[in-house]
């Protein structure tokens, strides 16, 4: 059945007082009325005039009915009063069997919301099978540079609501077309995506900036990034990427974020930067960063590893309690590192050895990580020799080390040799071995061996 054969099907004299109404012109007979809607449809003006007062709900379905329905001619619309302005327009008819359109008007609406760029034919939302390999990341182009607001509508309601309560903004309307709306007017408008970026921590601030000067679009989906994803900065595509669409990235392009004060710890915070110090010979130090959620246990064996001692019995001291890597006391498996910090962010290791080492440890900062692992991330200072005498001891043996043409040079490099001590500290072996034993998604309970 072609569209005149549709219209003249359907159409009936009861329609013509309405058409009357809406076009404001008397027809005489309903194939009048079929070769006027004709006309109308064959121009395009009154198809322009509705995909406009489409709302992208509606839009929706209109490009799942041209989807489900290729090769029909007749539809019949169970969702018609979800269509609404296709029944003002009469392009969906009321009969007794149900609601029925045609498939020329379904894809003449449809191509006419292409052709305004009303609705994207590019896939928003990319699958495990979209993307298989790295080289694939193409194929996140056309999402970013596409339309924003199919962009945005990968957002639920709810996020868009939230992300609309973060920025305090107060008009924004009922429906999630209006979220929408309101958001991407916001997020591409400089002043207001200056306020949102004052919300983030001041790294990821520098880092955005960064990124947008040398148009980075595309972001891994990881903990650092998720307060720009909670304010929409950067939108979730795929289970493993983000990304910032054109238009907001182009804004950012000109902030000046020297002018926006930004916080200091973000609350998706998931590691800490702690520094140990030798306290005998506070040169030696070294800075670490560890993952959340790890037992004082875990914690001794990061330190001890970190200064390469082997020694067991070690213990953690703060507030006058001890609490031991093995059964001297209470163990330091009890210890939740995360409550430890928050109540004590200074607190001493201390090293069983002949030289009985004491370490300060103190928390530097939160962190946000990518690595399951903890990891020495810069070091000073030699390597604390162990079991060799006393403190006064090791100070000797490392100013004679610290010279090689000392007469006693060689003795004291052999000897330090059977113990712990490096001539270059070995970070990258350090680290990987710290990753074979201690891991955040494998806790550490028991010691290990290689």
């Amino acid at each position: 059945m072609d569209l005149r054969a549709f219209f003249k099907t359907y159409y009936k004299d009861d329609m013509l007082y309405r058409a009357l109404i809406w076009y404001n012109t008397e027809f005489s007979t309903v194939d009048d009325f079929v070769e006027f809607k004709l006309q109308k449809l064959n121009n395009g003006e009154e198809i322009q005039t509705l995909v406009h007062s489409l709302s992208m709900a509606e839009v929706k379905l209109v490009e799942r009915l041209k989807m489900e329905n290729e090769g029909q001619d007749v539809i019949y619309v169970e969702e018609s009063e979800e269509l609404l302005p296709l029944k003002e327009f009469q392009y969906i008819i009321d009969t007794p069997e149900g609601s029925v359109t045609h498939f020329d008007i379904i894809k003449k609406i449809y191509d006419t919301l292409l052709s305004e760029d009303l609705i994207s034919d590019v896939k928003m939302m990319l699958d495990d099978s979209d993307i298989e390999t790295p080289s694939d990341i193409y194929k996140l182009t056309p999402i970013y540079t596409g339309n924003i607001l199919w962009l945005y509508d990968n957002l639920t309601s709810r996020h868009l609501r939230d992300i609309i309560r973060k920025l305090n903004i107060t008009h924004y309307g009922s429906y999630k077309d209006s979220f929408i709306e309101t958001v991407v007017n916001y997020l591409t408008t400089k002043e207001y995506i200056s306020h949102a970026l004052s919300l983030l921590p001041n790294e990821t601030v520098l880092q955005l900036k960064e990124n947008a000067e040398k148009n980075i679009h595309v972001y891994d989906n990881k903990t650092m990034w998720q307060e720009a994803k909670s304010l929409g900065i950067l939108v979730q595509v795929h289970r493993d990427y983000l990304v910032m669409h054109e238009g907001v990235l182009n804004t950012l392009k000109d902030v000046d974020i020297s002018n926006i004060t930004s916080i200091d710890v973000s609350k998706y915070f998931n590691g800490y930067e702690l520094l140990f110090v030798i306290d005998e010979i506070p040169s030696i130090t070294r800075n670490v960063i560890i993952p959340t959620r790890l037992s004082g246990r875990e914690l001794i064996e990061i330190i001890k590893e970190s200064f390469i001692w082997n020694n067991n019995g070690s213990y953690i001291s703060f507030n006058g309690q001890k609490f031991y890597e093995n059964g001297d006391g209470i163990d330091a498996s009890f210890i939740q590192v995360d409550a430890m910090l928050k109540a004590h962010p200074m607190f001493t290791f201390h090293y069983k050895s002949e030289e009985l080492y004491k370490v300060n440890v103190s928390l530097i900062k939160t962190v946000t990580t990518e690595h399951y692992a903890p990891r020495v991330i810069s070091h000073s200072g030699e390597t604390p020799i162990d079991n060799v005498g006393d403190i006064d001891k090791v100070k000797s043996m490392l100013e004679i080390l610290s010279r090689p043409d000392h007469i006693d040079y060689n003795v004291v490099y052999e000897r330090a040799r059977t113990r712990n001590y490096r001539e270059r500290y070995p970070i990258t072996a350090i680290n990987a071995h710290i990753a074979k034993i201690i891991h955040q998604e494998r806790p550490y309970y028991e010691k290990r061996k290689d």
